[in-house]
């Protein structure tokens, strides 16, 4: 089973946004795949060492992107960044530690905050770079 399908709905118009957006889902569907099938320990590792790190990477190379466009809200999406950072890194040390309900947690925020995440912010820069590139 898949937690989340990518559509066109999630594109943001943005090539290598659309392209990390899309390797983020395929990866916590991977955890979520995990999980199904009973791999708990396989899963935690996955989400710790790979999505966290990848999700860091992500979110640096969006932040760079608005400001080589000069997006005007900038500020105000990376304290949306920030504000997930914070939340997920008070997650992982319990995540280490074992604890199987803050791991589902943190799965649950991840993909939930991602998919929200994409249509109310990132939608954003991707009208506003478009926008701009149709006029130039």
């Amino acid at each position: 089973m898949t937690l989340i399908e990518w559509s066109e709905k999630l594109a943001v118009g943005v090539g290598e946004m659309d392209s990390q957006h899309k390797k983020l889902i395929d990866m916590i569907n991977k955890v979520h795949e995990l999980i199904e099938q009973g791999k708990g320990e396989e899963a935690r590792e996955f989400f710790i060492n790979e999505i966290t790190r990848y999700l860091e990477e992500h979110l640096k190379a969006e932040e760079e992107f608005m400001k080589s466009i000069n997006y005007p809200e900038f500020e105000r999406h990376k304290q949306a960044h920030d504000n997930f950072r914070k939340v997920m890194s008070e997650f992982i040390p319990k995540i280490k530690e074992g604890d199987c309900k803050e791991f589902r947690s943190a799965v649950a925020l991840s993909w939930s905050w991602l998919y929200s995440h994409i249509l109310k912010f990132d939608k954003r820069y991707g009208e506003f770079y478009n926008k701009r590139n149709a006029s130039s």
